[in-house]
C-alpha cells in the first residue's frame, strides 16, 4: 500500500543521471532501497577502517601489540583487496621484531592487491625491508652480560615488562630468570596483568612487595593459588586493598586466602596491609585481627581496616593467651570503635609495639596504651593525617618514652585523658599536635601540671579554647629544642608573644587565628624578629611564616613582616582586613630588601588581583609561587605573572608554580605557564571545593 500523504511524494536528492534517478523514474523502490543500503555499508566500511587503523597506530607506539594486531587483522577481514591493512599488521610484525610473520603478511598482501598499482609497490617495498631486517638485525639481549641484562629489565616499568614477553622466546626467557625484576609486583586491572599472571608460578619465587588491587575474580584466584602453592617463597610485604577483599568476600574465596595466608605467614612476610571497609559489617569477617597474629609470628607492620567495632573483628583472642608476639612494632589499626576491653588483649599480647595508629579510638583506650607498651614512641589518636614511619633509632630503642603524639583533628580529646600521657613522657616528646577539651577541668589541669616541660620537644601544634594554653606555653619557656610552632584559637596573645620572643630557635611559626587576632602584640612579634635581623650577625631563626584564617588584619602588620629578611616562605590564607593596595605594598617591600624568601603561597585571599601577582613575580628571590582559591585572578594576571618573571634582575628563574581552583584562570594559561617555568600544576576550579583546617 502507498502511502497517500503529499509529503510521500517529494522526490528524494540524487545525482542526476544516475542509477538511482532510473530506479525513481521506474519507480522501482526495491532497487532504490537496494542500492542505498549498498552504499551505506561502503561509507560505514570505510570509516571503520579509518579508525581501526588509527586505534592500532597507538596501541602500537604504547607497546600493547596484541590489541593493535588485533585490530590490523580486522581490517583486512573489511578490506582485504586494499594494502591498508597488510601494511599495518606487517609493520606492527616489525616492531616487535617478528620479520618472519611480517614477511608472510606482506606475501598475502600481494596476492590480493592489484598489481602495477601504488599500494602493490607499498607492500613490496615493505616486504623487501623486512627481509633486508631479518638478514640484518641484531638482538642485543643475546650480546649482553647477564648482569646487564638484568639491570635493563629492572629499570623497565612493569607494563613495559609485560609487552617485553611477547618479543621473542629469548627475552622471555631472560625475563622469567631475571631475579630484581620482581621483586615488587602489583597488580591494579591493567591490561598487562594477564601476561604477568600466565607466568605466576616462575617470578612469584622473586617476589618480595606484592599489591594486589583487583576486581577480577581470575586474577585473585591466580594470586591466591600461587601462594597456597608456596610459589611466594621471598614474600616480604603483601597488600591487599578493598577490591581484592570485595572479590574475595563475593566469591567465596575466604577457605583458599586462609589457607594461602597459612603458607606464607610462616615464612618471610613481616609486613601486612589489609582493606576490609568495603565489607558489610553485619556479615561474618573473613579473616580477624587475631587470626592475623597467629599466622603471621614475624610480622613487624600490621595495617588492618574494617567496618565495625573491635569486638566484631577481633575473632578468637584465646588462641592468644599465654603468648606474645614480640616481632610487632608497628600497628595502624582502622575501625569504627575501638574501646578499653576490645584493645586490652592486643597491647598484652603485643608489648612491643613502637607505633601505633587508631582511628575510631576512644578515650578510656589512653590509660592502657599508657600502662602496657612501654616501648611505644609514636602514637596517633583519631589524628586524619599521615604519620611518619619509625626512625631506626625508635625500632632498635629498648628505653621507655614517647617521641611522638598526635590527637583527633577534627574532634576535641578530652585533655584529662590526654595530659597524663603527655606528663609520662615529658621529657622525651620531640613532637605534639594536641586537639583538646578542658571544659570545666581547666583551673584543675592548670594547677595540676604547672611543672610540666617539654624538655626535647622539637614541633608543637596546640589547638585549644579552654583555658589550658599556659600550660604548654610554660612548657616550652625557653626552649633551645623547640622550631616549629603552630597555635590554632590562640586566646592570649601577649604571654604568647613573650614565651616567643624568648625562644632562641624558633624556625617555623603557624598561626590559625579563626578569629580578629591582637594586632598590637602581633606587631611586638614581627619588630623582635626585625631587630634580631639586623644584627651584625643577623642572627634571627625564623624562615617560616604562616598565617591562616585570620580577621581584622591590618595592612601594617605585612609592612612589618617584609622586614623580616630571614624568612624564606610565607602562607598567607584568609587573611581579612588586609587590601589590594596593601599586598602590592607588601610585594614592593620585599623587592626592596636582602630578602630571603624563596616560596610564597596566596589561598583565599579575595584582594588578589591581577595586578598583585604581577607585583609578586618582581621579587627577585622568589623561585616558587602557590597561588589557591583566588577568585578575582584570572588569566591575563598568570600570563603577566610569567612575563614579568623573566624579566627579573639577575633573571633568577621561577622553578615553581601552582594554581588551584582559581575560577577564572584556564588551562590554556597553565600550559603557556608551563613554556617558561619548571614545573607547573593546575587544577581546575570546583564549585563545591573545600578547605579543611
Amino acid at each position: 500500500m502507498i502511502p497517500n500523504s503529499p509529503g510521500m511524494n517529494v522526490i528524494p536528492l540524487h545525482d542526476p543521471d544516475s542509477s538511482t534517478e532510473e530506479a525513481i523514474k521506474e519507480r522501482d523502490f526495491d532497487r532504490i532501497v537496494n542500492e542505498s543500503t549498498h552504499g551505506i555499508n561502503l561509507i560505514l566500511g570505510t570509516q571503520l577502517v579509518k579508525l581501526l587503523d588509527q586505534r592500532a597506530y597507538a596501541l602500537g607506539m604504547k607497546g600493547q601489540f596484541a590489541r593493535a594486531v588485533q585490530d590490523a587483522n580486522t581490517i583486512i577481514k573489511q578490506a582485504s583487496n586494499e594494502a591498508l591493512g597488510y601494511l599495518r599488521l606487517g609493520g606492527l610484525y616489525e616492531a616487535q621484531g617478528k620479520q618472519l610473520m611480517a614477511i608472510h603478511t606482506y606475501d598475502n598482501g600481494l596476492g590480493y592487491v592489484t598489481p602495477d598499482t601504488i599500494e602493490y609497490a607499498q607492500i613490496l617495498d615493505a616486504k623487501k625491508r623486512a627481509i633486508g631486517q631479518h638478514s640484518t638485525r641484531v638482538d642485543f639481549i643475546k650480546m649482553l652480560p647477564a648482569e646487564l641484562i638484568y639491570l635493563i629489565f629492572q629499570l623497565l616499568s612493569q607494563d613495559v615488562r609485560a609487552i617485553c614477553f611477547d618479543v621473542s622466546s629469548l627475552w622471555r626467557t631472560k625475563l622469567l630468570e631475571c631475579p630484581v625484576a620482581w621483586r615488587e609486583l602489583s597488580c591494579n586491572d591493567s591490561p598487562t596483568d594477564y601476561p604477568i599472571t600466565s607466568v605466576l608460578s616462575h617470578i612469584a619465587k622473586n617476589v618480595e612487595v606484592l599489591l594486589i588491587n583487583t576486581s577480577n575474580q581470575l586474577l585473585c584466584y591466580r594470586y591466591l593459588e600461587n601462594m597456597q602453592n608456596g610459589h611466594f617463597s621471598k614474600l616480604r610485604s603483601l597488600r591487599m586493598t578493598a577490591f581484592t577483599m570485595q572479590q574475595i568476600s563475593f566469591q567465596s574465596m575466604s577457605s583458599i586466602m586462609s589457607i594461602a595466608f597459612f603458607r606464607i605467614g610462616t615464612t618471610t612476610v613481616t609486613e601486612l596491609d589489609l582493606d576490609l571497609l568495603g565489607l558489610d559489617s553485619n556479615s561474618v569477617p573473613i579473616t580477624t585481627l587475631a587470626d592475623i597474629l597467629s599466622i603471621f609470628p614475624n610480622l613487624t607492620t600490621l595495617v588492618f581496616k574494617a567496618n565495625g567495632s573491635l569486638q566484631r573483628i577481633s575473632g578468637n583472642i584465646t588462641m592468644l593467651q599465654d603468648k606474645k608476639h614480640q616481632s610487632l612494632i608497628d600497628l595502624d589499626l582502622r575501625l569504627e570503635i575501638i574501646n578499653r576491653d576490645g584493645i586490652l588483649p592486643f597491647l598484652v599480647h603485643c608489648p612491643n609495639i613502637r607505633r601505633l595508629i587508631l582511628i575510631g579510638c576512644l578515650p578510656c583506650v589512653l590509660r592502657p596504651i599508657r600502662k602496657h607498651l612501654l616501648f611505644l614512641k609514636n602514637f596517633s589518636y583519631n589524628y586524619q593525617h599521615t604519620v611518619s614511619a619509625l626512625e631506626p633509632r625508635q625500632e632498635r630503642s629498648s628505653h621507655p618514652g614517647m617521641n611522638k603524639i598526635y590527637t583527633n583533628t577534627s574532634i576535641p580529646t578530652p585533655a584529662i585523658h590526654v595530659l597524663p600521657l603527655v606528663r609520662k613522657n615529658m621529657k622525651t616528646l620531640e613532637t605534639l599536635y594536641l586537639h583538646l577539651d578542658g571544659t570545666g577541668d581547666a583551673a584543675t589541669l592548670n594547677a595540676a601540671y604547672a611543672p610540666l616541660r617539654l624538655t626535647k620537644i622539637r614541633s608543637l601544634s596546640l589547638r585549644e579554647s579552654s583555658g589550658l594554653q599556659p600550660i604548654f606555653l610554660r612548657s616550652i619557656q625557653m626552649s633551645s629544642t623547640l622550631t616549629h610552632l603552630c597555635m590554632i584559637d590562640v586566646m592570649d596573645y601577649n604571654t604568647l608573644v613573650d614565651t616567643m620572643i624568648k625562644l632562641p630557635v624558633l624556625v617555623r611559626f603557624q598561626l590559625f587565628a579563626r578569629a580578629p587576632v591582637d594586632s598590637n602584640n602581633l606587631a611586638r612579634l614581627f619588630e623582635h624578629y626585625t631587630s634580631l635581623c639586623n644584627t651584625p650577625n643577623k642572627v634571627c631563626s625564623l624562615q617560616s611564616l604562616d598565617l591562616r584564617i585570620c580577621f581584622n588584619m591590618p595592612d601594617a602588620l605585612l609592612n612589618m613582616i617584609a622586614n623580616i629578611t630571614s624568612l624564606k616562605s610565607i602562607v598567607l590564607d584568609d587573611l581579612r582586613g588586609i587590601s589590594t593596595k596593601g599586598l602590592e605594598n607588601f610585594f614592593r617591600l620585599l623587592r626592596g630588601k636582602e630578602s630571603s624568601l624563596t616560596s610564597i603561597r596566596l589561598i583565599r585571599l579575595g584582594t588578589v588581583r591581577d595586578e598583585t601577582v604581577i607585583a609578586l613575580s618582581k621579587i627577585n628571590s622568589l623561585t616558587s609561587i602557590y597561588l589557591e582559591q583566588l577568585l578575582v585572578l584570572s588569566d591575563r594576571g598568570i600570563s603577566g605573572l610569567v612575563e614579568t618573571a623573566n624579566k627579573r634582575e639577575g633573571r633568577r628563574p621561577i622553578e615553581s608554580l601552582t594554581i588551584k581552583n582559581c575560577l577564572h584562570v584556564h588551562q590554556q594559561s597553565a600550559n603557556y605557564a608551563s613554556r617558561k617555568i619548571k614545573t607547573v600544576v593546575y587544577e581546575p576550579h570546583q564549585i563545591n571545593y573545600m578547605t579543611f583546617l
